[in-house]
Formats: C-alpha cells, sequence, structure tokens
C-alpha cells in the first residue's frame, strides 16, 4: 500500500494549482480540520530535472548520457519501470554522476516510493555535497513526513520525531533553494516548515516568493497570513487574506482564518461578519452558528446573537450548546424569563451537560434567590461525588452553591463548598481566591490573613489575590502593610485592579491626595477604563469634593446610560445631600431597572425617598435592603433612622445595634451610640 507522500507534496516544480482544482479535503473548514492546515498538494506536470550529465567525448559517458535522455522520455510516455531500467543503466556506466541520481531519487518520489528515493538521493550526495536536486529530493520527503509518523513507520523512518523530521527537510531545502529557479514546492515547504518554527521572517520570505511567480495561490496565502500574524504584523495578515478573498470570493477558509485574526485582535464584530458570510456557503454549518453568536455576544450585541439562535431553537435544531449560548444572550439582555425557559429546556434535552443547572442558577442569582440555588445544586453535586468518575465540569455547580451559601450567611457550609472546588482544580487560582473571600465575608480575618498569603505564594502571578490580602490588611488596619504588599505588586505587573485597591488604602488611612494620584498615574496607563474614573468620583465624594464628584459620575452616566453602578453612587450622592431628590429617585431607579432587586441601589433609592419624606416607600425599600445587607452598618444606619421617624424606636435601637455589630464601614460609632440613648429615653427603655 503507497504512502501516499506524494499525494500531498508531489516533487515536482510545477505551477500549483488552484483552490477551484485542490482536492475536496483542502476545500473543507478549519473548523473540520482542527486548524490543522492540510499540506500543498501539486499536480505533475513540467518538472524542474536535474540537468542533464555534461557531453563527454568518451563512448561510456555517451552511453550514460543516452540512458538518462531515455529514461526521461520513458517516464514522460508513461513507462515508469522502463525509465528507472534506463537511468539505472545510466548511474551503472557513470558511477561518478550525481546528477544521475539525482534524477532517479526524483523519479523514485514522483511514484510514491520514497525509502527508494531517499536511497537515490543519499547516494548522489555522496557523489556531490551541493546537489541541489538531491537536496530538494530529501527535503520535500521529510518535510511530508513532519506530520505523518505512519506513513514514516511504513518505510522504515519511524525512529525520527517531527522535530527531527523538520530538522532534517529544513536543512536540505536551505541549501536546495540556493537556485534562482522558481520552485513553487519547495518554497511552499520551506515556509511551512518556517511557520511550524516559529521562524516567521523567514516563513513570510518564502511565501512572498512563492506567490510573486505564482499569484493567487491561495493555501500559500493562508500560510502566508499566518507566518505575518506570528510576526506581529496583523495589518499585512489581513491585507493578505482580503486579497486572497477578492481574488476567490468562495475561499470559506480565508474568511475563517480572517474572522479568527479578528476574534484574537477582539474585533469581534469583524469576526462576526465574517462568519455571516462563512454561513451563506455553509448554511447548514452548526459550528459556525455557534463561533457568530459568541462573537456577537462578545461585541456586546447579545440581541443579534439571540436572533441567530432562536430559529434552531424553534425548529429543534439546536443542540446543547446552541441553547446555552441562546440562554446566555437571553440573560444578557435581562430577558429573564425567556432565559429560565432556555436554561430549563437544555436541562430537559442534555440531562447530563452541567451548562442546564448552571443556567438555571445564574437565572436564580439574577433574581437573589439563593436558597432555590442551594435546593437545585445540592443534589447534583451530591450524585456527581458518588460517581466513580464525575464530570469534571462539575466544579462550575460547586462554586455557585458555594456563593448561594454566603449569600444565605451560611459560611461554614460556603468555605466547605470553596474548599471542595479547590480540591477539584488544586492547579487554578480561582479555588484558593473563592476561600479566602470566604473567610473574609464571615468575619475571620486571622485566618483569612494566613490563607491568603500562603495562597500568594503558591500563585505569585494572581494579582486578584493580592487585591484580596490588602483588603485584609485593610480591615485589620494594618493600611501600610496593604500599601507595601500592592506596591511591590505594581512593580512586576500593572493592572486596573492594583491601582483601584491601592488608591482604597489610601481613602482608608484618610490620604485622599495619595488616593486621587494613584488614579491618575492608572488612568494615564488605562485610558479607556471606566473602573478608574468611577473609583476617582469615590474618592473625591469621601474626600468631601462633592462637585468634583458629581461631574465625573455625571460625565460616566452620560456617555453610558445604562451603567447602573454610576446611576446608583450619583444618586445616593445627591439623596445625601438632600438636594435634586426627584432626580436622585429618577437616577436610582434606572439604576434598579438594569438590575432588580440589587440590595445597595434598594437601600440607595429608600434613603432618596426618606429625604423626600415618603416614608412608606423608604421603609419598603430599606427593610428589602436590610433584609440582605445584615452586617452592612450603613444599610443598617439607614433602617434606624427611618423607623426612628416613625417613632418606633424599639425597632430602631436593634437596626443601629446591628449596625454597630456589622462592617464598620463609613459609620461613625459615636454618632449611633448618641442615637441609640435618645430613642432609649423616647421609648422609656434602659
Amino acid at each position: 500500500m503507497p504512502c501516499a507522500l506524494v499525494a500531498f507534496v508531489a516533487l515536482t516544480a510545477v505551477a500549483p494549482v488552484r483552490q477551484s482544482a485542490m482536492a475536496p479535503g483542502l476545500r473543507s473548514s478549519s473548523f473540520a480540520q482542527g486548524r490543522q492546515t492540510p499540506l500543498f498538494e501539486l499536480r505533475l506536470g513540467a518538472r524542474s530535472f536535474a540537468k542533464a550529465p555534461a557531453l563527454a567525448a568518451t563512448s561510456q559517458a555517451g552511453e550514460a548520457y543516452l540512458q538518462f535522455m531515455l529514461g526521461r522520455r520513458l517516464e514522460t510516455e508513461g513507462d515508469v519501470e522502463g525509465a528507472i531500467t534506463a537511468h539505472k543503466r545510466a548511474a551503472e556506466v557513470d558511477p561518478r554522476s550525481a546528477e544521475i541520481r539525482a534524477e532517479l531519487a526524483g523519479l523514485y518520489a514522483r511514484q510514491d516510493r520514497p525509502r527508494d528515493a531517499i536511497e537515490w538521493a543519499e547516494a548522489a550526495l555522496t557523489l556531490d555535497a551541493a546537489s541541489a536536486e538531491a537536496h530538494r529530493v530529501l527535503g520535500l520527503i521529510y518535510a511530508a513526513l513532519v506530520d505523518r509518523p505512519t506513513a514514516a513507520s511504513r518505510i522504515g523512518l519511524s525512529d525520527a520525531t517531527s522535530d527531527e523530521f523538520a530538522a532534517r527537510a529544513l536543512s536540505h531545502l536551505e541549501r536546495a533553494d540556493a537556485e534562482t529557479l522558481a520552485d513553487a514546492s519547495l518554497h511552499f515547504a520551506l515556509g511551512r516548515l518556517h511557520v511550524r518554527q516559529r521562524s516567521y521572517q523567514k516563513a513570510i520570505a518564502a511565501f512572498r516568493r512563492l506567490l510573486e511567480d505564482e499569484p493567487g495561490v491561495s493555501e500559500a496565502s493562508l500560510l502566508l497570513a499566518e507566518a505575518y500574524e506570528g510576526a506581529g504584523q496583523f495589518d499585512e495578515a489581513r491585507r493578505t487574506l482580503e486579497d486572497a478573498i477578492a481574488e476567490e470570493p468562495g475561499l470559506v477558509r480565508a474568511r475563517l482564518q480572517l474572522a479568527e485574526l479578528f476574534e484574537r485582535q477582539g474585533r469581534w464584530s469583524g469576526a462576526a461578519g465574517q462568519y455571516a458570510l462563512a454561513l451563506e456557503a455553509s448554511p447548514s454549518d452548526l459550528e459556525l452558528v455557534r463561533r457568530q453568536a459568541l462573537a456577537w455576544l462578545q461585541a456586546g450585541e447579545p440581541a443579534r446573537a439571540r436572533d441567530l439562535l432562536q430559529g434552531l431553537a424553534k425548529n429543534g435544531k439546536a443542540g446543547a450548546s446552541e441553547l446555552y449560548l441562546l440562554f446566555q444572550a437571553e440573560r444578557d439582555l435581562d430577558d429573564l424569563d425567556a432565559a429560565d425557559a432556555t436554561a430549563r429546556k437544555l436541562t430537559q434535552q442534555a440531562p447530563d451537560d452541567v451548562r442546564g443547572p448552571h443556567a438555571v442558577a445564574q437565572v436564580l442569582d439574577r433574581r437573589r434567590d439563593y436558597r432555590a440555588i442551594v435546593n437545585l445544586l445540592e443534589p447534583i453535586v451530591a450524585r456527581n461525588r458518588q460517581r466513580e468518575r464525575g464530570s469534571p465540569q462539575i466544579g462550575a455547580l460547586v462554586t455557585q452553591l458555594g456563593f448561594a451559601y454566603q449569600a444565605l450567611r451560611e459560611y461554614d457550609r460556603a468555605i466547605r463548598a470553596f474548599e471542595d472546588q479547590r480540591s477539584l482544580s488544586p492547579s487554578e487560582p480561582a479555588g484558593a481566591l473563592y476561600v479566602v473571600q470566604a473567610y473574609l465575608v464571615a468575619g475571620r480575618l486571622d485566618e483569612a490573613a494566613g490563607l491568603a498569603d500562603r495562597a500568594r505564594q503558591q500563585f505569585p502571578d494572581e494579582m486578584r489575590l493580592v487585591d484580596l490580602e490588602a483588603e485584609i490588611l485593610r480591615r485589620q488596619g494594618r493600611v501600610d502593610q496593604g500599601v507595601a504588599l500592592v506596591n511591590d505588586a505594581l512593580g512586576r505587573r500593572e493592572t486596573v485592579s492594583l491601582y483601584v485597591t491601592l488608591s482604597e488604602l489610601h481613602v482608608a488611612a484618610k490620604r485622599y491626595g495619595e488616593a486621587a494620584d494613584v488614579l491618575g498615574r492608572a488612568r494615564e496607563k488605562f485610558p479607556n477604563d471606566e473602573t478608574v474614573p468611577f473609583q476617582l468620583g469615590a474618592v473625591f465624594e469621601r474626600a468631601g469634593r462633592a462637585g468634583d464628584a458629581e461631574r465625573i459620575f455625571r460625565d460616566l452616566v452620560a456617555r453610558d446610560p445604562l451603567n447602573a453602578a454610576a446611576l446608583n453612587y450619583l444618586g445616593y450622592m445627591l439623596a445625601e445631600r438632600g438636594r435634586s431628590l426627584e432626580e436622585a429617585v429618577a437616577l436610582i431607579t434606572r439604576a434598579l431597572e438594569r438590575d432588580p432587586g440589587n440590595p445597595a441601589y434598594l437601600d440607595s433609592l429608600g434613603w432618596a425617598y426618606f429625604k423626600l419624606g415618603r416614608l412608606d416607600q423608604a421603609e419598603r425599600h430599606l427593610r428589602a435592603a436590610a433584609g440582605q445587607l445584615v452586617t452592612n452598618s450603613v444599610v443598617q444606619d439607614h433602617l434606624g433612622d427611618l423607623l426612628s421617624r416613625v417613632k418606633r424606636f424599639d425597632e430602631a435601637i436593634v437596626a443601629w445595634q446591628r449596625a454597630l455589630a456589622g462592617d464598620g464601614e463609613s459609620i461613625d460609632r459615636a454618632v449611633i451610640d448618641a442615637k441609640i440613648r435618645e430613642a432609649r429615653g423616647k421609648s422609656g427603655r434602659r
């Protein structure tokens, strides 16, 4: 059985066949190929033969020359065995001719007899180490074997690795490349090997040389674009692919490669557009649908993703992956009823797929129905533990379960869940992060500090652990240690989060100017990140620069009218200052439309109503917030003030006591103590 080496790299210098004439395998998408670019296929045509031996004066040399030319003619006429016999006769007659042996090596290669080809090419190099044709034959054979271990085994070369074949191929092809003749096969193989070796500039030179002689060779254009991208020349990569598409609009693989290039650059809308055009050629390709939907989601266009997927779902053509993407689109559109229906459909259609319960739990989380999350996930996680081989994705459900426990203030169960998740993926930093965070939320600061320090030593590049440990140090009153920790981390890697954490540490020490300076540096380094101006506005507000803070938050809202956090902060600021209270209510209401039930926003709205004197509405919202944020001192203080205003002093005292027992953030304990004493006097309590 032939090893079919010539089927993917013919050892001839012929004009490459265009995509329209290539084998069906070369037409398939990069998805079907697993992004393994097929080897270039060339057809037999006008060959670059080894040069004929020079005419000699002796009859022996003349006989060798005649046999050499006879061999060429017989091959052309299709008499391969006759050609081989003639070339062997020529070699016998002229034992010093490297050219004859190189010609026979090429003939064997063209007949898909690589073992014989290697033998005769090596014989040629023994006589002439510079034989370009022998180097060419060997280089192309070894290049063809790089990704073909089965073929290598069949010809007795299984002792070499792919890297060793690549090194051999490059060594021979680069010596053959000294010839000035254009050789499509050689330059394609050279370029492909250089891409494999990440020698991108050399690959670019090889493919450009090929395309100068044979413009429009699609396979070479695709690899040239890959080389440009590898070299960081993204515009050249894009132009190369666009030129290939312009020359051959039906070249689907070029569109897919361009889409993937756009994805890696974060140009998601451009990627989605290329997938759409590819779908016109393959409308039933679900992988293309998934990729386009995902691109629209990443581009912040969930409505487009939903519209793309809804038809599949209605027609029963959507599998688990399509349903999960549809769920994500509906969730991002805040259509929780539709998202819930899709999530439950996914659960029914694929009961063993953890994405179903994961999606349902996300909807419940958005609705803040944490007990329902526990009821849903506990039995699934328990069943998985009983299996000999649990689902590797169960960690996502365990994490959701941990956060549900945490929201329900069942801190010990939350810690156990996160420790369980950490044991499932011990090499991932997320598990350690969640465990430390759970101890922090539970108020077990000393344990959290020790765990954070050990986790940071284990994952020194995980900056979120630095943020978390700095927050623990801040709450312990060890602000300067936190500052030193974050500054050290910034010396290794700069992130927006680290700058924000550093500013919060300075705010805790009432060093507002230093906090603003830190954020100024962050703004220079991350000019498009809205976290930085948001934090700067918060710093100005804490520093008493209310006008500056208001200007920043109004600018954020003007740039993004759906920025719920900025809407809430601006509304709360206005309420706290007792000005523009109707506007404050409107702003916070808009924030709640974006994030219904958010307890912080409910507190802000209740406080604005309190300032307006609309006490019934204030109580409804403040009670809802206080019920969820039991340890938030400010929220409990607000509820106490409301209850005192309506002369329910005993209840007010309980709320203020919760404020004193809470996190202690942004409250004046002496003021609350005074309010409690006054309320006791009015209620007759001691």
